[in-house]
């Protein structure tokens, strides 16, 4: 075999397409009734941390840098109720335009860990089945 033998060229076999994520799986209409259901079980049970989830929301790119300063900013004129609700108002946003955004939610709160947070990630996907 000469090395200009087609037979012997050093090639890669093509990659196959990445599988698709869980994430890409739900429908935004039922993924945004699902939370909108939710969201006074995530007001009162919910998010400890709003710092982590905000963080969490911003790598994902569901927020800009801007609202993030907006929601984390202790001396607004907002409670913090406030800036919980304008939260939620943005991911429910999100949700309904692309479904995605409701498996990234739910995979943030699996990642803070907390029993509170597993749960309400639970509740949000029996929600979503039903």
């Amino acid at each position: 075999m000469s090395l200009s033998d087609p037979v012997n060229i050093n090639r890669s076999p093509p990659t196959a397409p990445f599988p698709p994520t869980q994430n890409s799986t739900f429908r935004g209409d039922i993924a945004h009734k699902a939370m909108t259901e939710c969201t006074g079980m995530i007001k009162d049970y919910g998010i400890d941390n709003i710092h982590f989830l905000v963080d969490k929301l911003l790598e994902h790119k569901i927020i800009s840098e801007r609202k993030k300063k907006e929601i984390t900013d202790g001396y607004t004129r907002q409670t913090a109720g406030e800036r919980m609700d304008e939260l939620l108002h943005i991911i429910s946003s999100s949700i309904k335009m692309d479904g995605e955004v409701f498996g990234i939610f739910i995979d943030i709160l699996r990642e803070e860990g907390t029993r509170v947070t597993n749960a309400l990630a639970g509740k949000l996907m029996e929600k979503y089945k039903e």
